[in-house]
């Protein structure tokens, strides 16, 4: 019970995942992408498709995120149509504390549709 109490867990420690065995294809024209990857030192930067990065203040980038994805649920510019699936795309090496901020962002628009994961080795 002593380690349990007196321990500390650090979300921020980088995690090695297993590549995967199995997996859905998720169809990229029917989702609303969100890219999170490293930038210089410990910073991550946080990405649309077409390349054109969200805020680097924290606070800020939360709501233009959920901006982000409100628009692509309705269907409001710069998507065309609305969206069904949301993807978020992170590089390896970004932690996943940083993940779950983005997810967390995402989330405070909605938890119906599917939110898909994709951890890629370099962007």
């Amino acid at each position: 019970i002593f380690f349990l109490v007196a321990s500390k867990i650090d979300q921020a420690a980088s995690v090695k995942l297993p590549p995967a065995r199995r997996g859905v294809a998720v169809a990229q024209e029917n989702a609303i992408i969100v890219i999170v990857k490293k930038g210089g030192g410990n910073a991550i930067v946080v990405l649309r498709p077409d390349g054109t990065a969200f805020s680097s203040d924290a606070e800020t980038q939360e709501e233009e995120i959920a901006a982000y994805v409100e628009a692509g649920l309705s269907g409001s510019p710069p998507f065309e149509r609305p969206m069904d699936t949301i993807i978020v795309k992170a590089e390896g090496n970004v932690k996943e504390g940083d993940v779950a901020r983005v997810a967390q962002a995402i989330g405070r628009v909605t938890d119906t549709p599917m939110l898909n994961y994709a951890v890629v080795e370099q962007l």
